[in-house]
C-alpha cells in the first residue's frame, strides 16, 4: 500500500515479501480503370448517288424526215440519199458497290491500379509493455500518519496482521505488515536460482528501520524464469500483475481490514486487490510525491498445507517463486520440490515480530 500526501500517501502492497539486504492490413487492389461504352460508329459508306438523266433531244432527227418525206416524193423524183440514223449508246453510270468497311472499335487503354504492399500490423497483445528508465535517487520523506489504532506509522512500523499457533502455541503461519522508504521509484531486477532455475526477480528499492538501525532492503514484485529478463518480455500472465493499493491524503488506514480483504476468493475480491498492471504501477509510482509511505502486507511463515502449494509454487509459477522462495528452505530431489521448513530469514522476523528479538 501507498499512502502519500500532496499531500503524503501510503501505498500497501499485498501478498509481497520483503527481502533484507543481510538476509537475502484486406489491402484491396482497387480497380481503378474505367470502362469506355464501345459505341458503332456510324457506317462510312457512301450513298448511292442518283444516276444521270439520259438526253432525249437526240432521237428528233430521223423522226422528222420520216413524215416529210411523202409530201417531196410527189413533187420531184427523191434521189435515195443515205441517211445516218443516230442510234444512242446507253451511257453506263457505274453504280457504286457500297465496299464493306471494317470501323475499328475504340480501344482503351487500362488504368494502372496501385498496388498496395502489406505492411506487417503489430497484433494487439495482453502484455502491456514497460520501458525501463532511469531511477534516480529520491527517497522518500514521512509525513504525520496513525493508522486506525493510534499506532505512529514511521520507518520502523510493524504489525502482524494474521497468526496461527499450535497446540504447543508455536507458530505455524504469519503474516505481518511493514512499511518502508523507497530510495527511487523504479522497478529493479535481479537473477537468482531456484531451486536450479533461473528466475529474475522484479523489486523495489528500499530501506526500513530495525532496532533504531536503518537496514537495506526489497519489496518483491513478481518474477519470470529466464536470465535477467526485462519488464517488457515477461510472458507469463500473473507475472503482468501486482497487487497495489493506493489511498488518498486523510483515508484511515487499517492493515488488518486490509489483510482480510485481501485474502478472500477472487470471486469476493475488492476491485482495488483485483491487480495493477506493471506499466500502470511505474507510472503510478513514478508520478507520487515525495512524501510517501510503503507499507508491504505479506506471509513470513506457512503451515503445512500452504507448503505444498509452495513447492508447486517454486517449480511452475514465477511471480509466486519470487516472492516465496526467500521465506523457506527446499530441495529438489528426484524431480521433485520439497519444503524442509521456514528459512532462516523467516524465522528470525518473526521472532523479531513475536519476540522483540533483535535481528
Amino acid at each position: 500500500m501507498l499512502m502519500y500526501r500532496p499531500l503524503p500517501c501510503i501505498v500497501t502492497f499485498i501478498g509481497i515479501v520483503f527481502a533484507l539486504a543481510a538476509c537475502k492490413p484486406t489491402n484491396p487492389t482497387a480497380q481503378n480503370a474505367t470502362q469506355i461504352p464501345i459505341t458503332q460508329a456510324p457506317s462510312s459508306t457512301p450513298s448511292p448517288s442518283p444516276s444521270p438523266t439520259l438526253p432525249r433531244g437526240i432521237l428528233s432527227t430521223p423522226v422528222l424526215g420520216r413524215l416529210v418525206e411523202p409530201l417531196l416524193g410527189a413533187l420531184y423524183t427523191r434521189t435515195p440519199t443515205a441517211t445516218f440514223t443516230i442510234t444512242p449508246t446507253p451511257t453506263l453510270t457505274p453504280s457504286l458497290t457500297p465496299t464493306p468497311s471494317r470501323t475499328p472499335l475504340p480501344t482503351f487503354t487500362p488504368t494502372p491500379t496501385q498496388t498496395f504492399t502489406p505492411t506487417p500490423t503489430p497484433l494487439p497483445t495482453l502484455t502491456p509493455t514497460v520501458t525501463e528508465t532511469p531511477a534516480p535517487y529520491r527517497p522518500a520523506v514521512l509525513f504525520p500518519l496513525r493508522d486506525k489504532n493510534g499506532a505512529l506509522v514511521d520507518w520502523s512500523y510493524a504489525r502482524v496482521t494474521s497468526l496461527y499457533l499450535d497446540s504447543r502455541s508455536k507458530p505455524v503461519s504469519l503474516s505481518a505488515a511493514l512499511s518502508f522508504q523507497l530510495l527511487d521509484r523504479g522497478i529493479h531486477r535481479q537473477t537468482i536460482q531456484v531451486v536450479g532455475q533461473d528466475l529474475t526477480v522484479y523489486y523495489l528499492n528500499a530501506q526500513k528501520e530495525f532496532n533504531g538501525q536503518m537496514r537495506p532492503a526489497r519489496v518483491i514484485l513478481g518474477g519470470e524464469w529466464g536470465r535477467d529478463i526485462p519488464l517488457e518480455n515477461i510472458t507469463s500472465s500473473g507475472s503482468f500483475f501486482v497487487d497495489v493499493l493506493v489511498l488518498s491524503p486523510g483515508a484511515a488506514f487499517d492493515p488488518f481490514i486490509i489483510h482480510r480483504d485481501s485474502i478472500q476468493p477472487f470471486e469476493k475480491l475488492p476491485a482495488s486487490f483485483q491487480g495493477t498492471f506493471f506499466s500502470d504501477f511505474q507510472t503510478k509510482l513514478a508520478s507520487l510525491p515525495d512524501q510517501l509511505i510503503a507499507v508491504a502486507d505479506g506471509p513470513i511463515l506457512f503451515n503445512d498445507a500452504a507448503k505444498e502449494d509452495v513447492e508447486y509454487y517454486l517449480q511452475n509459477v514465477p511471480y509466486l517463486a519470487a516472492r516465496t522462495n526467500y521465506l523457506v528452505s527446499a530441495e529438489k530431489r528426484q524431480e521433485v520440490v520439497e519444503i524442509t521448513g521456514s528459512s532462516p530469514a523467516a524465522q528470525n522476523l518473526a521472532d523479531f515480530l513475536l519476540k522483540e528479538s533483535p535481528l
